[in-house]
């Protein structure tokens, strides 16, 4: 595996871990790495409330790209608990049309 995509799943893999919230909702099954055009390396988890609210990792980790003002994806990878993961359905085409880039989804 390509060295830059190797550390994108070392990122993901540092924060993904599940951890329980109150009333049996969990945060964190998944977590996602986004390589911007800077070359900076946002990351994001997962969030399972039964709220309406839930959002998947790679949303997370653009959010926080986004927050530095960084609008260019290079690279997404996605993480559970022992495999990489297809981004989230809905994840690919979001980072698309909120950064105006196509990412290089893995």
């Amino acid at each position: 595996m390509d060295p830059r995509l190797l550390e994108l799943v070392a990122a993901a893999r540092a924060v993904q871990g599940a951890f329980p919230l109150p009333k049996g909702l969990d945060a964190g099954s998944v977590a996602a790495a986004v390589r911007s055009a800077t070359g900076k390396i946002y990351t994001g988890i997962c969030l399972d409330l039964n709220c309406g609210i839930g959002f998947c990792a790679e949303h997370a980790a653009v959010a926080e790209m986004l927050k530095q003002r960084e609008t260019r994806v290079l690279a997404v990878v996605a993480v559970a608990a022992s495999a990489l993961s297809r981004p989230a359905g809905g994840a690919g085409s979001c980072s698309c049309r909120s950064t105006r880039a196509t990412p290089a989804v893995t």
